[in-house]
């Protein structure tokens, strides 16, 4: 099924969600970008190794033993390596998803959200903060996804945004997502997002475990 944007146009294969505005064609995107516009940010996924001279324990060039440093949610002194078999990011202007709710409503999205998020982001008293943040996460989990010509098929209704019992954001996949994920073998989809009044911006991880 064709990716379609907010307003009936069909996004472009490198996921980003475009609108008929009135704005010149090309420029009318729900991140504010353009085609000429480089990545905002760079994913370091290094991990370092305590190094011990006095117990002889390698640092990362070397051979032999070593323990990761403690790291939040691992066991203390626990060799646990991230396997990421893919990486997204994504920037979604706050403002100009609130212009389209205000010029189209909130129905213009009903395409891009499911009911459950469409319903979520209705009950906040700042419905457009709500949608950008989960279309900048659809956009991360999309562009991590990426790399066959199996997942230029998935739909932005594929690609849902869910809180997990303790509030943390999580992702449910369906359909060709969810087939896509399986074929590069992932195991589990690491999400953090992060807003402000103009902008919100989503990561994503995907690990093999």
């Amino acid at each position: 099924m064709a990716r379609r944007a907010a307003g009936g146009g069909a996004a472009p294969r490198g996921g980003m969600a475009r609108t008929r505005d009135g704005r010149s064609r090309g420029a009318a995107t729900l991140g504010g970008r353009d085609r000429r516009h480089r990545p905002v940010a760079t994913i370091s996924l290094a991990r370092d190794r305590c190094v011990d001279a006095a117990r002889g324990r390698a640092d990362l060039a070397g051979a032999g033993p070593g323990r990761l440093r403690s790291r939040p949610g691992m066991a203390r002194g626990t060799a646990r390596l991230l396997s990421a078999i893919g990486v997204g990011v994504d920037l979604v202007e706050v403002s100009r998803v609130a212009a389209i709710i205000a010029d189209k409503g909130a129905r213009v999205f009903q395409r891009l959200l499911t009911r459950d998020e469409r319903a979520y982001c209705e009950s906040r008293p700042d419905p457009a903060t709500h949608v950008a943040v989960r279309l900048a996460a659809k956009e991360a989990v999309y562009k991590a996804l990426q790399g066959s010509a199996a997942a230029r098929g998935i739909g932005w209704r594929e690609i849902e945004i869910t809180r997990a019992p303790d509030g943390r954001p999580d992702v449910r996949l369906s359909g060709t997502a969810a087939a896509r994920a399986r074929e590069l073998g992932v195991g589990r989809v690491l999400l953090s997002l992060s807003h402000t009044h103009q902008a919100a911006v989503a990561v994503v991880v995907l690990e093999r475990v």
